[in-house]
């Protein structure tokens, strides 16, 4: 419905006859409509082993710091994973996915955009490594950290040069966590105020995504 409403916001405003063709889920535009929702535990989301290899220890030590403040670890595995991380207590497992004969390996249910929504407006904060899930995190009011610095191997630090994710990080105040000091912070300032709204998604729409931006993308193209 979301995608039928987008096409149909596009033609009436720039009266474009061609057929629209879609080539991502816009789930952006379903979250408009969806309220915010308190959340009582720390989510985690993952990369892919090519990107960020030994995930799990990062995991492990996020683990750690959240068991000894007594706050729960959710994990969001990514759709193309070969291994998921698991949490069982103090150990983080690696168990292996089932087979997938997608051709790009990912792996996704018919309740995946709906799955994400839940994980996140259960959580308090969404943390990643460069994760785009940081985008669905603040389109639905939540708060977002990226894992940097000394958690991460020095060779997946290069990801936040990026001039889009310096974009993000910049115009939507997002943390990059450095160490284990910066993150037991972070964890005990979102903590304290899960009930409180993170609105900063608003001024990046309003910088990066406007009818204006789209049009002038469509017509360079």
């Amino acid at each position: 419905t979301a995608i039928k409403e987008y096409k149909q916001l596009i033609q009436n405003i720039y009266g474009f006859s061609n057929k629209l063709y879609t080539a991502c889920p816009l789930q952006f535009y379903d979250y408009q409509s969806k309220s915010f929702r308190q959340g009582n535990s720390i989510l985690y989301a993952t990369s892919v082993e090519r990107l960020v290899p030994k995930e799990e220890l990062v995991v492990a030590k996020i683990n750690n710091l959240c068991n000894s403040l007594g706050i729960e670890l959710r994990i969001r595995n990514h759709p193309q994973r070969k291994s998921l991380i698991t949490i069982d207590g103090l150990k983080v497992r690696l168990v292996p996915r089932p087979v997938n004969k997608s051709r790009d390996g990912a792996s996704f249910g018919d309740d995946f955009y709906s799955e994400i929504k839940a994980s996140i407006q259960d959580s308090i904060v969404v943390y990643s490594i460069a994760s785009t899930i940081a985008l669905d995190a603040l389109a639905l009011g939540k708060n977002v950290a990226f894992i940097g610095g000394d958690l991460i191997p020095k060779e997946v630090q290069k990801y936040y040069g990026y001039s889009h994710l310096r974009r993000l990080i910049d115009l939507c105040d997002i943390q990059v966590i450095k160490n284990l000091e910066d993150l037991e912070e972070s964890l005990n300032h979102y903590y304290a105020r899960k009930n409180i709204p993170n609105n900063s998604i608003d001024n990046y729409m309003n910088v990066n995504c406007s009818f204006a931006d789209i049009a002038c993308l469509i017509t360079n193209d």
